[in-house]
């Protein structure tokens, strides 16, 4: 065996063995929701599983399936199980997940982020498969004392699976990276309070629903659902869904919720279980929409206010935001010509000519602060834009001109040139076209006096 494969069957061994602890205390989670004897109320174990063979392809191996498989008998016989319907549930669970994983992959490896809305309906889908291949299974092997037999046998398992998969497995997917999470939270910051609201909606519409009680108790989540979906991103949202899942269903399960579903109590908590899916389903649906179209919205204003060739501000966005600039403060303003630019274009082509244009560009905006404006002013002639004084706009102006005169610039993948860059400075005025004036005055005094040079105006 080569270290490689060793390494190798040293991962699949790690990932089978966390696979089997994750199981055991989700499913240790499931079992305290019991309150119908040997039913959960909520299960996430499988969810997860699912989530985790997507997201984790170690966990995707059959070895990390007997690690899951241990960790669902280890649970149910700490809490007192029986052989029996543990070895059945444990078959029902494991079959649903592998079914989800290989409905769902091979669409989870092309949209990873779940971002496009249509991914929504994917996993619902995939939820549904899921939880009719676990409910068929358990149909199939129930113990004959469970009585689980039939369409309504059949009906009631698969009801609270895709419940529970609709519920868990988005907040899996979409759950971010921990440097992320640390770094941007929740997005609950309570020093914006609007955008605490729709979470303290939703809080409140849960005690409401469960105060009021009656069939349309489920409903009342809805609406603040919808405004998180709108206001939050997608882990956020299918976190508190998750959240509403719960409450409604433990509520439910347990009698502290009363939605009137008396009566034929089976039938009629299986119609509440797969309304409960559904409305979990708008808003993570919402929140991709919105993410799309924000999306949507920062390329088109990007595409309106940058030139793409160098990806600098156009003329008309460079001044309107250098006129916003000049109205907080001083500022100095750059023109910078490249050198002989022609020649650039007569002797290597076009194609040459564009590609130092991108090198200058992105030159420059290595030198610039995050409050810096750059803009492309026309041809090779561009502006910069500094809240500074003249003093300090000469030192950045430098490091411009001899980082960019040190350049090799490549084309055709083999040849290399070198260009060079001309810099006229003003500064003192509050008028962005006479300060740009006066700037492009000390360029045309940089380019006469021999180019590759700085020149301030008088």
């Amino acid at each position: 065996m080569t270290p490689r494969m060793g390494r190798a069957l040293d991962n699949i061994f790690v990932a089978a063995c966390l696979t089997g602890l994750v199981m055991l205390i989700a499913a240790l989670i499931g079992i305290l929701t019991r309150p119908l004897g040997h039913a959960a109320a909520f299960w996430p174990a499988n969810a997860l599983l699912l989530g985790l063979m997507l997201r984790v392809p170690q966990t995707a191996h059959p070895l990390s399936m007997v690690g899951a498989a241990a960790g669902y008998l280890l649970a149910d016989r700490l809490t007192g199980g029986n052989w029996i319907p543990t070895l059945w549930m444990t078959a029902a669970n494991l079959g649903g997940s592998i079914a989800g994983y290989l409905l769902f992959g091979r669409s989870f490896a092309r949209d990873r982020g779940l971002r496009q809305p249509r991914s929504f309906v994917q996993i619902l889908m995939t939820c549904a498969g899921a939880a009719g291949v676990s409910a068929a299974i358990a149909v199939l092997v129930a113990p004959p004392q469970f009585g689980l037999s039939g369409l309504r046998g059949w009906l009631g398992w698969f009801s609270a699976e895709i419940l529970n998969y609709q519920t868990v497995l988005p907040v899996v997917l979409t759950f971010p990276a921990l440097a992320r999470l640390r770094r941007r939270g929740l997005g609950l910051r309570a020093s914006d309070w609007r955008r605490v609201l729709p979470a303290v909606a939703l809080v409140v519409s849960l005690v409401a629903g469960a105060e009021v009680g009656g069939p349309g108790a489920l409903g009342f989540a809805v609406p603040a659902l919808l405004w998180c979906g709108l206001t939050y991103g997608l882990f956020t949202t299918s976190l508190l869904t998750l959240g509403f899942a719960m409450w409604t269903i433990v509520g439910l399960a347990s009698g502290r919720i009363d939605a009137m579903i008396g009566g034929d109590f089976v039938p009629n908590l299986t119609s509440a279980y797969l309304g409960i899916a559904l409305i979990a389903l708008m808003p993570v649906t919402v929140a991709s929409v919105t993410l799309n179209r924000n999306d949507l919205m920062r390329r088109l204003e990007r595409a309106a206010t940058r030139d793409f060739l160098p990806d600098a501000l156009n003329r008309s966005a460079f001044t309107l935001a250098g006129k916003h600039m000049m109205a907080r403060g001083p500022v100095t303003a750059l023109m910078c010509d490249l050198d002989r630019f022609k020649r650039v274009n007569d002797d290597y082509g076009h194609a040459a000519g564009d590609r130092v244009l991108q090198v200058f560009a992105r030159l420059v905006e290595r030198h610039l602060r995050d409050d810096d404006l750059f803009g492309r002013i026309g041809g090779e002639e561009f502006a910069v834009l500094l809240p500074c004084g003249a003093d300090e706009a000469m030192e950045v102006a430098e490091r411009i001109r001899r980082a960019f005169a040190a350049e090799r610039i490549t084309i055709d993948g083999a040849q290399t040139l070198q260009a060079t860059v001309s810099i006229g400075l003003a500064t003192g005025t509050d008028d962005l076209d006479v300060l740009l004036a006066h700037a492009d005055e000390a360029l045309y005094r940089a380019k006469a006096e021999g180019r590759n040079r700085l020149a301030l105006a008088a």
